[in-house]
């Protein structure tokens, strides 16, 4: 065991003594190949110059002239963007805000800066490269959603983890927004700011030192979107304790105890979505007089219930009770500005002689793998059985990964939730991944195999939305059978849909077709531009209202005179054609002759 923790530590190299002294302690300094000029040299986008409409395609310069080695890993790009904002209820609101210390927050940003491109081309010295990328949310959700979790953690609006969203954190790419305001106002101006590193892109997050003294100078085509931008409520208790600790607290005689739970949806929702949040709060007095005196001493909730119809979720202090109504709200954007746009190029100069020595390197071509996600809907819809034959023909280029992905609203990129699905299994040609299905897509061996095909199964850390996104369910699964069902016959089982208690909305069914931990191998499928028949097979583990994938939708029955607000599954609201993402091994190639090409087919010379 102590020689496994010693090779995670990399401290295993101490046994050879002399090798130790020769070799690994001589070269802890490394030979300067640099001239001394490091430099972060700032460019303003181009084509359409900031302020611009969000929509348009705009160039972004990735290295500067001034530099001979760019620092890619280094780069990154700064957005500062005004969005406009409205709050729409299901229903008419009952009652009022009155929040003079701002706990009641909306958070509307992006999972990941990244999702702001929705397409993305390349440039070498203003020649195009034969790389284009026309679903450029969803392959930035799909790698970023699977990366580290001190990467995304330590990049500063970049990514807005679930656990800093709540804990009202400003380490995000989005921005707080008081829901007092969104309610007296019919739009709201709210301005965030992205940071974008350059390696977030899948394309180009292989690159380190890029010599563009040599190879030419590289810029990006962009489109920029708001499709991937999500939202959510924010919880106030949190928001409360964090404007404790920073003395932000306007009116101390009027702060409100909250109570230990409000049901509001726990989970990102994308723009355009309902989700359910606080819709109103009443305060109500002591009556110091009276009937109502004595039956608010005797009972204080059937004298509520009597002036305000059925208790929610309330709060009793000694001389007046807080009574909190929730309902399901849409955010919608309704446009957007860019103000600065801005890359960052780092970067330093060369000594004459390694210069010379790189323009003999690059006389041999260099290969620097990458990949490619290829986004594949599928003709079929869901049924109430789920999946006997959701099938689709196809050539494979080099596929190292499938993944099945489930929206379940039209307009779903980055938020993707748990199916809640039994017995699944992939066919690819006459092979079977797993060759023995998953019995669900919760347990164990579900979860390890995720983590496995993502290589996040050793000392790497999955970030906690993309763990709880393939192993929390979203019914109560312990309850086998519905109150109406006879255990000892055939009837599908149920279960409660249950609320979410953190961000699970990140969840993909990853099949693994090549080797693990073994970097860039072209190890995956290649059928050479013959098709290939892949065919996914599963059925809802839950039915009826609590198969919470085939409905996904839930409505509220309001009766106005009582003021009962309820829910009930709308049957109209199904979810649309799942989709197929394919990972594809694909590389770069740089060399004298022939600069910066790139290659979506085939496989290096000597690479098979």
């Amino acid at each position: 065991m102590s020689f496994s923790n010693a090779i995670i530590k990399n401290l295993n190299k101490e046994g050879d003594i002399l090798n130790y002294f020769n070799n690994t302690l001589r070269n802890y300094i490394s030979k300067n190949g640099g001239d001394n000029t490091f430099s972060m040299i700032t460019e303003d986008f181009h084509v359409q110059d900031p302020p611009m409409n969000v929509g348009l395609k705009t160039k972004i310069k990735l290295t500067n002239p001034t530099h001979s080695i760019s620092q890619i890993e280094k780069g990154f790009i700064n957005i500062t963007l005004d969005l406009i904002l409205s709050l729409n209820y299901l229903h008419s609101i009952k009652g009022k805000i009155n929040d003079p210390n701002e706990f009641y927050q909306i958070f509307v940003g992006f999972k990941n800066a990244v999702e702001f491109f929705s397409e993305i081309r390349f440039y070498i010295d203003e020649q195009l490269i034969d790389y284009a990328q026309n679903d450029a949310i969803r392959e930035s959700f799909a790698y970023n959603s699977i990366r580290p979790k001190n990467v995304k953690k330590n990049s500063i609006n970049s990514h807005s983890l679930w656990e800093d969203v709540q804990n009202f954190s400003s380490n995000v790419c989005g921005v707080y927004v008081p829901l007092v305001e969104l309610i007296n106002s019919k739009k709201v101006k709210v301005q965030l700011e992205l940071i974008i590193p350059f390696t977030d892109q899948l394309a180009i997050h292989s690159w380190q030192l890029y010599p563009n003294r040599i190879l030419g100078e590289i810029e990006e085509e962009v489109k920029t979107s708001l499709d991937a931008l999500v939202w959510c409520f924010v919880s106030p208790k949190n928001v409360c304790e964090k404007k404790r600790k920073l003395c932000l607290i306007n009116d101390w005689e009027n702060m409100i105890e909250f109570p230990d739970f409000i049901p509001f949806t726990q989970h990102f929702t994308q723009i355009g979505n309902y989700a359910k949040i606080i819709r109103s709060i009443e305060e109500i007095s002591k009556p110091h007089q009276g009937d109502d005196e004595l039956s608010w001493n005797k009972n204080y909730d059937n004298y509520i219930t009597s002036k305000l119809g059925p208790l929610k979720y309330s709060d009793v202090k000694q001389n007046h009770y807080n009574y909190w109504q929730v309902g399901f709200a849409k955010l919608n954007c309704e446009g957007g500005r860019i103000q600065i746009a801005r890359s960052n190029c780092c970067g330093f100069g060369l000594k004459n002689d390694v210069e010379q020595n790189l323009m003999s390197t690059f006389e041999e071509p260099l290969i620097i793998p990458t990949q490619e996600i290829k986004r594949i809907v599928f003709d079929q819809r869901a049924e109430k059985n789920g999946f006997t034959h959701l099938a689709k023909t196809l050539p494979l280029n080099n596929v190292s990964k499938i993944s099945m992905m489930f929206p379940r609203h039209s307009n779903d990129c980055t938020v993707f939730q748990n199916i809640m699905y039994e017995n699944c299994q992939l066919f690819v040609g006459q092979r079977l991944y797993p060759d023995t299905m998953f019995e669900t897509t919760w347990d164990g061996r579900f979860l390890n195999y995720q983590l496995m095909s993502n290589q996040l199964d050793g000392p790497i850390e999955a970030t906690d939305e993309f763990i709880n996104s393939i192993c929390l369910p979203l019914n109560d699964s312990k309850r086998i059978f519905s109150e109406t069902n006879d255990p000892n016959t055939d009837k599908p089982p149920a279960g409660d849909r249950l609320n979410t208690i953190t961000d699970n909305t990140s969840f993909q069914m990853n099949f693994q077709i090549e080797r693990g931990n073994c970097g860039y191998t072209f190890d995956g499928i290649q059928s050479n531009e013959n098709p290939i028949i892949i065919q996914f097979k599963g059925q809802p583990r839950f039915q009826g209202e609590d198969d919470s994938y085939y409905y996904p939708e839930i409505k509220e029955k309001v009766d106005h005179q009582n003021v009962i607000f309820d829910i009930e599954i709308n049957e109209d609201i199904h979810p649309p054609p799942p989709e197929m993402w394919l990972s594809q091994t694909t590389y770069w190639v740089w060399s004298i002759q022939d600069g910066v090409k790139y290659y979506q087919y085939g496989i290096p010379s000597g690479y098979n």
